[in-house]
């Protein structure tokens, strides 16, 4: 499967959609996941994009969230496990080759209260599919390395080792994706 995410930080600028569109009609991916949509499930229903005539939308709250999750309907068939304002997820069945992933997008909370509530809602999804393949991608709000962390506050380090400790709880895997390509 193919999957782009794009943390696009508003999705209602029309140069964002255009080069949101450029970026599927160039690459043709069977899910595109974005997070910081800042706009309603209606709004974030009526951009066109191509064959992808599903969204599942995390609700914006104001001018901040939104996660949104679109997938082209000829390629891959989906279960809604969960969805609320700080994540999505779904398990989708790739109709070609029989490929099946669980797949979060998160918009983590900006505490770490509300980041700690947060993990264990993640726990508690992975106890229900622990045989699936699980891939979390999105905006966890809180860098796993210093490095990763692009202006603002400076991060804190009981976040990072939070964030540390679920992953190697979870028997999860960081993938440095900036920048890279996969085939």
């Amino acid at each position: 499967m193919k999957i782009i995410s794009w943390n696009i930080r508003r999705l209602n600028s029309p140069h964002k959609q255009d080069v949101l569109k450029n970026l599927f009609r160039d690459h043709r991916p069977d899910i595109i996941i974005i997070q910081e949509t800042k706009m309603s499930k209606e709004k974030v229903e009526k951009i066109k994009l191509f064959k992808y005539g599903e969204v599942c939308e995390g609700r914006s709250e104001g001018a901040s969230r939104g996660i949104a999750i679109f997938w082209n309907l000829k390629r891959v068939s989906r279960e809604l496990v969960m969805q609320d304002s700080n994540l999505a997820s779904i398990r989708f069945n790739h109709i070609g080759d029989g490929t099946s992933l669980l797949l979060t997008n998160i918009y983590a909370p900006n505490n770490r209260l509300g980041r700690s509530k947060f993990w264990k809602k993640l726990e508690a999804i992975r106890a229900l599919y622990k045989d699936d393949m699980w891939i979390i991608m999105g905006d966890f709000n809180t860098p796993l390395h210093d490095d990763e962390k692009f202006g603002g506050l400076p991060s804190q380090l009981d976040s990072r080792m939070d964030l540390l400790n679920f992953i190697n709880n979870q028997g999860l895997h960081d993938i440095d994706l900036q920048g890279a390509k996969f085939t």
